[in-house]
Parts: structure tokens; C-alpha cells; sequence
């Protein structure tokens, strides 16, 4: 799986807005924050879903946290460093 960068890059989205659609396995998926590019390269077999997510979180560093709430799936992108 790779990720390409975001067609709203640079756009500021309010802190407590997020972006949400449906994924896979019924789980939801929202963003929120500045979105920003993720560098992202994923090949996996038969990975537990846990272990996908540890892979994503080594990918993408201190540019955004992936946090599994429940049923939803959220990608917030941490602030820009200037």
C-alpha cells in the first residue's frame, strides 16, 4: 500500500474537524489536522490488523499519530513545524 500526498495539501483544517469514510472490516476512518504527505510503503501477508498498524506508525513518525477509538480509525496529523 502507498500512500500519495494529499490533494488539500497546505489547506489548515480546524482541530476538531475530521474528515470520515467507511474502510474495510466496518471500521470508519477519519482524519483531522493539517494534512500533510505521509511517506508510506506497506507490503504484508497475513499480518494481524495490530501489527499493520505498528507498521504504519513506524512509517509515518512524528508527523501524525494512527489511534484505533472502537469502530473508527484515526489519522491526526500533527502540527507543521516552522
Amino acid at each position: 500500500m502507498t500512500a500519495s500526498p494529499s490533494r488539500s495539501h497546505g489547506k489548515a483544517m480546524p482541530r476538531n474537524c475530521c474528515s470520515r469514510s467507511r474502510a474495510r472490516g466496518g471500521l470508519s476512518f477519519a482524519t483531522a489536522g493539517v494534512k500533510l504527505p505521509l511517506p508510506v510503503n506497506l507490503s504484508v501477508k497475513d499480518e494481524p490488523f495490530r501489527g499493520l498498524l505498528q507498521l504504519l506508525r513506524a512509517q509515518i513518525g512524528y508527523r501524525a499519530a494512527v489511534r484505533q477509538e472502537g469502530d473508527r480509525i484515526v489519522l491526526a496529523y500533527n502540527r507543521p513545524q516552522q
